[in-house]
């Protein structure tokens, strides 16, 4: 699958991001949320699919040049509003809006990152790389 295929497939709604990490020598960025589905209907619709269903899974990303969260000293930690990825020469970009809870104010946050892969990885089988 390709990068844009493989993120077609997720399916978003109803989730949050629980944390990420960086590993800044290995370039790579490893977002982590409640519950990852998969959407696998011809349709192109979750239809409440939940056979491939991976609790705290994990977007692995390959390759990162460049990991931004905004505004600056927000940690991502709710529902995910909406997800992009865009084709780049140098690989793509992948976007995520959510929010952030701070004093009892719910602030936009942003996740944005240039990579050149990504795959999805249950933390149960960390040797495990879904690429399709």
């Amino acid at each position: 699958m390709t990068p844009q295929q493989l993120i077609a497939s997720i399916y978003f709604g109803d989730r949050a991001i629980i944390g990420y990490s960086v590993d800044s020598w290995r370039r790579e960025v490893v977002l982590s949320f409640d519950l990852l589905s998969r959407i696998r209907s011809s349709s192109g619709t979750w239809d409440h699919y939940h056979d491939e269903d991976i609790e705290s899974g994990e977007l692995v990303f390959l390759g990162v040049s460049e990991f931004s969260v905004a505004p600056l000293g927000v940690i991502p930690d709710d529902l995910i509003l909406d997800v992009r990825l865009s084709m780049k020469d140098e690989g793509f970009e992948f976007v995520l809006e959510t929010s952030t809870t701070r004093d009892a104010d719910i602030l936009p946050a942003t996740v944005a990152l240039l990579a050149r892969d990504f795959y999805i990885r249950d933390p149960r089988q960390k040797d495990v790389q879904i690429r399709k």
